[in-house]
């Protein structure tokens, strides 16, 4: 061992590590050598085990050193990356955070990272995934679908179900945001005109936005007393951009916010000249400190527990929702007490308008026991997603369920509303979501060309707690003698027809929760087509507005 090596492995080991330019400036202070000599040394030290680099590259592209009787424990590697590479540290925690799993959106959202690498300096998750992969503390997965995740080694083996759990949670997230967004437009905190979020469908994509994905983004008009006031703007580059970031299912922590930071400075850089207005929304059920909220209103963003929006049942309502869904058992009685609590919070609190998605997608829960016993035997997909990729175009419709019955040789499509029974579902037309014509016009006719090869007779059946008008009824019912028809369904049910059915069968639970909560008075003599007094607050789909240069949703 030379005078250089012996100056390394005392150096190395009285410290934990080194990084490649602080032990480069130890060696020409003490023997007074050039910078590219003293690598030429490094290298040299390594080669002769005097020193152990890292598997990774850490800030300003180095390696960190340990003395070869030292280890690069994961302790270690994060005190090294918190100071030199935040998004790699920030990633590393989030996936302990979320219980040795993570996402690829959760990861991007976390760590701060583009959705194409080489426009900004940000790590990709690409790049991220792969280190920690080099670490040897995690291996990539992906479910049925092809979602990405990233699975600690220790829980490697329980993958699959890490996977499912993880995308239940993610699906919970999202399923709050339409409620969240219709409460900040009452609020007049964001506009009604362009806003996209992150579906519950597929939670995994969220919304693109300037080489960033959010949970939703929205412009605004509100900026109190200005010379060119945004109200009178037409334009959406006169307007503030509002970015939310939602976590539900779990507490949001520092490290969210950093992630939402860095994504946020991202975006402020992203326009030619002058920097991009931007407003940011932080919405959490909870929160990992009080000095985590003082935090964010330094930052200047606007913040809001859910409690302060909906009560402080909403917490309640939220473990309801979660039991229901992470349970791996969906026959009657075994969830319809958890569903009745979260019907019952809702009600109690009066948020029965506020949390109308909420409600919708409890209905749909509900209905499972149901539909599994009346198509006994059958396969049984819910929330599916269709999608066609056409001349660079994608076109992607949801399904609440398809039940395929091999030995009828049938395949029925099922939609599913879960409305007030004051509400009435017009005729519509093929452009108007939540409609009939929508959906037998629409989405339907696009499932029988992507399941034709089945080589299944396709049927389907629209069920709904609310009412059809009557130009609706009369479409209905020249359906109802048509080929359309499942040989254990009939074409339409609404809330009358659907409460007879229930007790045909037998389902005493189902029948009292939706009587309760669903069809609690006669309906209206007016009727009022969804969603047409009050659009968009009660259309979901009005949130969903297409813009192209927003990515997808």
């Amino acid at each position: 061992m030379n005078r250089h090596e012996e100056f390394i492995e005392k150096l190395l080991f009285s410290n934990s590590y080194m990084l490649a330019q602080d032990l480069n400036v130890a060696l020409q202070t003490e023997f007074g050598v050039s910078g590219p000599y003293g690598r030429k040394i490094i290298e040299r030290a390594v080669e002769a085990y005097v020193i152990v680099p890292s598997a990774i590259r850490f800030g300003k592209n180095q390696f960190a050193y340990v003395h070869p009787k030292k280890q690069l424990t994961k302790d270690l590697v994060l005190q090294i990356a918190a100071k030199h590479r935040p998004s790699l540290f920030r990633l590393i925690v989030g996936m302990d955070i979320n219980n040795g799993i993570i996402s690829y959106y959760e990861a991007m959202k976390i760590a701060g990272c583009p959705v194409e690498e080489g426009k900004t300096k940000n790590d990709s998750v690409d790049k991220l995934f792969l280190e920690v992969e080099l670490l040897g503390y995690a291996s990539q997965f992906a479910n049925k679908d092809g979602v990405r995740f990233l699975v600690s080694s220790r829980d490697a083996k329980h993958a699959d179900y890490l996977m499912a759990k993880a995308f239940k949670q993610m699906s919970i997230d999202a399923m709050f945001v339409p409620d969240i967004l219709r409460a900040l437009q009452r609020f007049n905190i964001i506009s009604n005109d362009r806003v996209l979020y992150r579906n519950k469908t597929e939670p995994q994509l969220g919304v693109n936005h300037n080489n960033f994905k959010w949970d939703a983004i929205a412009y605004t008009r509100t900026t109190g007393i200005n010379e060119a006031r945004s109200s009178e703007s037409n334009t959406y580059d006169k307007q503030t951009l509002v970015v939310l970031d939602v976590i539900v299912s779990r507490k949001y922590t520092d490290h969210d916010l950093q992630g939402f930071l860095s994504r946020i400075q991202g975006t402020i850089s992203s326009v030619k000249t002058g920097k991009r207005k931007v407003l940011p929304i932080v919405i959490y059920s909870g929160i990992e400190s009080r000095i985590l909220i003082n935090r964010i209103k330094k930052l200047g963003f606007l913040s809001f527990d859910l409690g302060t929006i909906y009560g402080s049942k909403i917490y309640r309502i939220i473990e309801c929702i979660q039991s229901v869904k992470n349970t791996d058992d969906f026959t009657e009685g075994t969830i319809d007490d958890r569903i009745e609590e979260a019907l019952e919070t809702i009600e109690n609190t009066g948020q029965a308008d506020n949390l109308s998605n909420i409600k919708g997608d409890l209905f749909e829960s509900l209905m499972f026991p149901v539909l599994n016993t009346i198509f006994s035997g059958s396969d049984i997909e819910t929330s599916k997603e269709l999608k066609n990729r056409n001349e660079g175009k994608t076109e992607k419709y949801e399904y609440d369920y398809i039940i395929r019955n091999s030995r009828l040789r049938e395949i029925t499509i099922i939609e599913l509303k879960g409305f007030a029974s004051s509400r009435y579902i017009d005729l519509g037309d093929i452009d108007r979501n939540n409609t009939l014509t929508w959906f037998f016009g629409r989405t339907l006719p696009f499932a029988k060309k992507m399941l034709q090869n089945d080589g299944l007779k396709i049927t389907a059946s629209y069920i709904t707690t609310a009412n059809f008008t009557s130009e609706g009824i009369e479409f209905l019912e020249g359906l109802q003698n048509g080929a359309l028809k499942p040989n254990v369904l009939d074409v339409w049910y609404d809330g009358t027809k659907l409460l007879n059915l229930l007790k045909e069968h037998g389902f005493q639970k189902p029948l009292e929760l939706v009587q309760k909560y669903y069809i609690k008075a006669e309906p209206s003599k007016v009727k009022v087509p969804f969603g047409a007094e009050d659009m968009p607050y009660e259309i979901e789909t009005a949130l969903q507005t297409d813009l192209p240069d927003l990515g997808d949703f």
